[in-house]
């Protein structure tokens, strides 16, 4: 018998253990896995309920590395293992700065957030909702939460510590530093918050980011409580997007890859839907918005802004020194495909994006 598979057997004994004797599905990887995605697994046992409803990711070497998505004792297990690794957060530094600049311009889709959140506390009869904005950013729509609710206990999370600072110096300028908690946290591992204790997760704009959407998913299903919801933005169409790609193919004379951060991992609807099914949740709201994106009119301003999706990309092509000057090729085509984007009034306005806003609830069982 192979190393592996003695392996995939002593963790099927120990998740037998761990449910109480309930076998639980066990997959192995016959491949690295990829995000959003269970592709290249193959079963190490069949022999389980169809009814059960968790399962556990086991590398070649037996290393747990996805959670149960719906078991909070293997879904605790995963997000141990995914602590041993702390994620690179994508929006640190200059990165960070310039997202803080644009973020305001989202303010109609924290409308709705709140919406939803209010009607919730509403219909639950909650006194003092507890809400966890998971990939908060500067602190949107946490804040804005804590201001129409003031009972509410609101936490702000990022997985970058520049993003929380920002939400911390927000949160008090707000006034709402005794009703806003910021934390750092990953929202693939949500290891400091108790599992069941959140009535509404919100995360604006937050989940195209994840490495690995189940895991966050799972974590989001794990702490909050039976009837609990999730409110969620992603965007849909983003002609900031197509810029980008315009601006990469005139810098590298050729298509260029896909961005290192991608605001349309989840235009698909399929790409949002199936995983949070598989999580466990149910959908019970699903509406689109509409967002306009003023660039001001700084123009070096607008470039960094505009490019945001490739400033890695960019600064690493530049160090490498292998296509000449690369940011003042990417100034060059940036400008020319803005130019009819820029008002009499000087300030560069790109053509409208569109985002889709879904309410997820966690079943109460």
């Amino acid at each position: 018998m192979s190393l592996t598979m003695m392996l995939g057997r002593r963790l099927v004994s120990h998740v037998s253990r761990m449910h109480g004797g309930r076998c639980t599905p066990v997959w192995m990887l016959s491949r690295p896995l990829t995000n959003n995605s269970l592709n290249g697994l193959w079963p190490v046992s069949l022999s389980c309920a169809s009814s059960a409803s968790s399962f556990c990711c086991v590398s070649s070497a037996g290393r747990v590395v996805a959670r149960a998505l719906s078991s909070s004792a293997a879904a605790s297990s995963a997000a141990s293992s995914a602590s041993e690794q702390p994620r690179q957060p994508q929006f640190d530094g200059e990165v960070a700065e310039l997202y803080a600049k644009v973020f305001e311009q989202l303010r109609p889709s924290w409308c709705k957030h709140i919406a939803h959140v209010t009607r919730h506390a509403k219909v639950k009869k909650l006194s003092a909702p507890k809400v966890l904005d998971v990939a908060s950013g500067p602190g949107q729509p946490a804040i804005t939460i804590a201001q129409r609710m003031p009972m509410a206990q609101v936490t702000s999370t990022d997985v970058s510590p520049d993003m929380v600072a920002q939400a911390s110096n927000n949160v008090t300028a707000a006034g709402v530093s005794d009703r806003v908690t910021c934390k750092v946290l990953d929202m693939q591992s949500m290891v400091d918050v108790g599992t069941g204790t959140v009535d509404v997760a919100t995360v604006s704009f937050g989940l195209m980011f994840a490495p690995q959407l189940d895991l966050a998913l799972a974590e989001i299903y794990r702490v909050l409580k039976p009837g609990g919801i999730m409110t969620a933005t992603v965007w849909l169409e983003m002609p900031w997007m197509d810029l980008n790609r315009s601006v990469m193919k005139d810098v590298l004379g050729e298509e260029p890859p896909p961005p290192p951060i991608d605001p349309l991992s989840l235009s698909e609807l399929a790409a949002l839907d199936k995983p949070m099914s598989a999580a466990g949740f149910r959908t019970v709201d699903d509406e689109t918005g509409d967002i306009d994106f003023d660039f001001g009119d700084d123009a070096e301003f607008a470039f960094k802004l505009g490019t945001i999706p490739f400033l890695p990309k960019l600064k690493e092509l530049q160090e490498a020194g292998s296509h000449g000057d690369v940011f003042a090729k990417a100034r060059a085509s940036f400008d020319a495909h803005t130019s009819d984007f820029v008002s009499q009034d000087g300030h560069m306005r790109l053509p409208r994006s569109t985002y889709r806003l879904v309410v997820a609830s966690k079943p109460c069982r």
